[in-house]
């Protein structure tokens, strides 16, 4: 058996495993964001977010980074999702969306943990929302601190 064939079995071994890993890892935030349907739902205000770009395949978009703050039991939570598709459309949502409400489900057994009610809102003007996390690891750096600071000092 020569090296080369070695080396081979090695590299498939390793992009097996990579890839093994990427799938439970998207496996599982789609088996959990189908279960938050049945979570119950509350009000939640969005937040002015950071633009960037986010990589899907071979072709990037810009994207504007939002968060979003909610009560439940009367602390205060946090969530974060992407909007992406046109430059000037999500430049102008980027600014306009701060102070809108907005439903998101939160997870009963873990309060901090939320999704959108729905990816598909009229606020978004056809732009794409998601909350996949392979998505959300592209944002540029998020304080939801100063942000919610700001809106209190207002």
């Amino acid at each position: 058996m020569s090296k080369s064939n070695d080396f081979s079995w090695e590299l498939g071994l390793v992009l097996f495993l990579f890839l093994s890993a990427w799938l439970f890892w998207q496996l599982r935030f789609l088996f959990r964001h189908y279960r938050s349907c049945k979570w119950p739902s509350v009000p939640a205000t969005l937040q002015k977010g950071s633009l960037g770009t986010v990589t899907i395949g071979r072709s990037w978009h810009a994207a504007s980074f939002l968060g979003y703050e909610y009560l439940v039991e009367g602390v205060r939570y946090t969530g974060f999702f992407v909007l992406y598709g046109d430059k000037e459309l999500v430049r102008q949502l980027n600014e306009s969306l701060a102070g809108e409400p907005i439903q998101i489900r939160y997870d009963p057994a873990d309060l901090g943990s939320s999704f959108l009610a729905s990816d598909y809102n009229p606020l978004f003007k056809g732009l794409s929302a998601k909350q996949d996390p392979s998505l959300l690891r592209q944002a540029p750096p998020f304080d939801f601190k100063s942000t919610f600071n700001t809106r209190l000092d207002q």
